[in-house]
């Protein structure tokens, strides 16, 4: 692809960004409890969680406009990252009882991000996913609104 940048621009672009998405957001210590054993309260972790995994899907939209056939290493890069920074900070954080973090892990994060990054490929794609259903249906090719009204350019 000529004018585009490398593929492993924008792969790492989407790494970058969503490690940056998930500091910035993200709370640091995701411990429940202080040094103290009380219960931390006041901060929404699952809320911020759910913001940056967000985030990676936008990272994973704006790099499959960049470049087609980045899609899989984007979507590969924002599903790590935040696999990774949330196994790190877990499973070091303070509980009142057993650490449940690679179960919240394997049931929230990795489908969150799953659906996030896929998310973000699937509105990157549509144009070209909804000319090839039509191409398949023998359908003439979409001309644009102005066009079929007659309203645009002659």
């Amino acid at each position: 692809m000529r004018g585009s940048p490398p593929r492993w621009a924008v792969v790492l672009g989407v790494a970058i960004s969503s490690a940056c998405a998930w500091l910035a957001v993200v709370p640091w210590d995701l411990s429940t409890v202080d040094e103290a054993g009380r219960a931390v309260e006041g901060d929404n972790r699952l809320a911020a969680i759910v913001v940056a995994l967000l985030l990676g899907g936008l990272s994973v939209f704006l790099a499959v406009g960049l470049r087609r056939d980045a899609v899989l290493p984007a979507i590969t890069a924002a599903v790590l990252v935040p696999v990774v920074l949330y196994g790190w900070r877990a499973s070091v954080a303070r509980t009142d009882g057993d650490s449940q973090w690679l179960a919240s892990l394997v049931a929230f994060v990795l489908p969150l991000a799953l659906i996030t990054s896929f998310g973000g490929a699937y509105v990157a794609l549509r144009p070209e996913i909804a000319a090839r259903r039509r191409r398949l249906r023998g359908e003439p090719p979409d001309r644009g609104a102005d066009e079929e009204e007659g309203t645009g350019p002659p």
